[in-house]
């Protein structure tokens, strides 16, 4: 699962959020430092 690479600092030290709220808008990972923010499709 892609949450379990992301969490803990596990990719370059970059500190990953699930389901982060950006706007109107809830993200399903983003990462603030590094300006990222992955949105995955359940189909």
């Amino acid at each position: 699962m892609l949450w379990q690479l992301l969490r803990n600092k596990q990719v370059n030290n970059f500190k990953f959020r699930r389901q982060h709220p950006l706007g109107n808008y809830i993200a399903d990972f983003y990462c603030h430092e590094a300006k990222v923010v992955i949105e995955l499709d359940g189909e």
